[in-house]
């Protein structure tokens, strides 16, 4: 990935509206360190003008003590005439009498009446404390007054004042050009170095190969979503290829049934149309006919499979639909319907059940030891056993499940086959499989039906017989 100009059109168009990972990072420091700037500006500009104003009124206690010390021993009106002669600009003097009559004050004009002083705060503190100093503050004028006030000997008060802007006053008057300047500056820095941040910040973002995210992630907090895009990337490539193989296996599946429909409909098609043109002999009529009978009845069979296998995989079986089953009950019924297809072959049938009911499909799990049971039934010896075995086992104390269990005195399997017997339509012998009939999905069924009642299929064989085992979580 380059840039925006590699993202295809109609991408760009669908992330219209959506926010801009770049213009974030550059907005939000933008904001940040603006509002850290003047935070910083406006704190630093109170500190010192708290500073300044402390050492103000330091300096205005010192002078005051120092006027106190000139003033006292002196008579009232020696005292007027040094206090006139004290020159300052920024300062006023006030001799207040211990009555709180004004004897002097440097900013009032000769002769004036001033209004007795007893009341104000820092007269009546001097008196009770001492030395002391107060603030006023003027509203309109937006300045402050700090007053420092000592009693002398003969029972007056010396008052000093100096008039102090407030510190918006001082900001407007002393320090608005140059903050702004400093301001505008820093503006203008931090809008570059946000601008450059936030692409150094965003660039590893355009470098990541998406073929290959974990190869080279930008930041370790990025690692758990380009975890999640590998693991849905291998997710898809998985599912691609089942896909894919599930495609194949489709292809062969359809191949095989049409090969497997093909033949009896072969068998059908011709001694039907022998009996058709009347060169059958009516003695061979009996014959054609159950010939034709019986492909009916494997052709029967084999859709019969086929539509299980297909609702199978269709996933038309839910276990949301399950409803108790006994099982001991089922495999005795099913049993039962092939104690004919036993007969015929000279097997013994034996039983051995247990009632165990669980919650499955029921046609599904008698399709499956109906599959099993006549497997055993047609792949035997003549004058052999099958024994069916149904029970519920606690295997080393967890939960229960049930147990069946079909063996039988059979041909076996060879073990190079045991691994593919429950594909669809292999068959270890296709002569001994068209001998004996079957569909070739029987034991595919089998399995399938296992696994959609959580169970395991296992399948023990020698050449003196076979053994099936289906294990059922209750």
């Amino acid at each position: 990935m380059s840039g925006i100009d590699d993202i295809p059109l109609a991408t760009r168009h669908a992330t219209k509206g959506v926010p801009s990972l770049s213009k974030r990072l550059f907005f939000g420091i933008l904001i940040v360190a603006l509002a850290g700037i003047v935070t910083t500006a406006a704190a630093l500009t109170g500190a010192f003008h708290s500073s300044i104003e402390q050492d103000a009124e330091s300096d205005l206690r010192a002078e005051t003590q120092t006027i106190a010390g000139m003033l006292n021993g002196l008579p009232e009106q020696t005292q007027i005439d040094v206090l006139q002669n004290q020159v300052s600009f920024d300062t006023r003097f006030t001799l207040v009498a211990h009555d709180g009559s004004v004897l002097y004050d440097s900013e009032a004009s000769q002769g004036a009446m001033l209004e007795n002083h007893l009341d104000r705060p820092e007269i009546q503190e001097a008196f009770e404390t001492g030395l002391c100093t107060t603030r006023r503050y003027s509203e309109t004028l937006e300045t402050y007054t700090i007053y420092a006030a000592q009693p002398l000997e003969n029972g007056s008060v010396i008052r000093l004042a100096e008039t102090r802007g407030s510190v918006f006053g001082v900001f407007e008057r002393d320090l608005l050009v140059p903050l702004s300047v400093i301001l505008l500056l820093a503006a203008v820095s931090v809008f570059a170095l946000s601008r450059l941040l936030a692409k150094r910040v965003t660039k590893p973002f355009d470098q990541i190969d998406l073929e290959h995210p974990l190869d080279n992630p930008p930041y370790c907090e990025a690692i758990p979503l380009l975890a999640r895009i590998d693991a849905q990337q291998t997710t898809l490539q998985n599912q691609n290829r089942q896909l894919s193989k599930a495609e194949s296996m489709r292809r062969d599946f359809s191949a095989n049934v049409s090969h497997e429909m093909k033949t009896p409909l072969q068998v059908i098609s011709g001694y039907a149309e022998l009996m058709k043109s009347g060169v059958v002999p009516e003695e061979d009529m009996v014959r054609f006919s159950a010939i034709i009978h019986s492909e009916a009845q494997s052709m029967r069979a084999l859709i019969d499979d086929v539509l299980t296998l297909s609702r199978l995989d269709a996933d038309a079986i839910r276990q949301g639909d399950f409803s108790p089953v006994d099982l001991g009950a089922l495999t005795k019924k099913t049993s039962a319907r092939l104690e004919k297809l036993a007969d015929d072959c000279s097997v013994c049938l034996m039983l051995d059940v247990e009632h165990v009911v669980m919650q499955g499909d029921e046609a599904l799990l008698g399709q499956m030891i109906h599959n099993l049971i006549e497997n055993a039934i047609r792949y035997n010896r003549p004058q052999g056993y099958v024994w069916v075995t149904v029970r519920k086992r606690h295997p080393n104390n967890d939960s229960p499940h049930a147990e069946i269990e079909i063996r039988d005195t059979g041909i076996g399997i060879p073990q190079k086959s045991i691994n593919k017997i429950f594909e669809r339509f292999y068959r270890v012998e296709k002569s001994r499989s068209k001998k004996t009939g079957g569909t070739g999905l029987g034991l595919a069924i089998a399995k399938h039906a296992a696994l959609l009642h959580n169970g395991t299929i296992t399948v023990e064989s020698a050449s003196e017989g076979s053994r099936f085992t289906v294990y059922l979580p209750l």
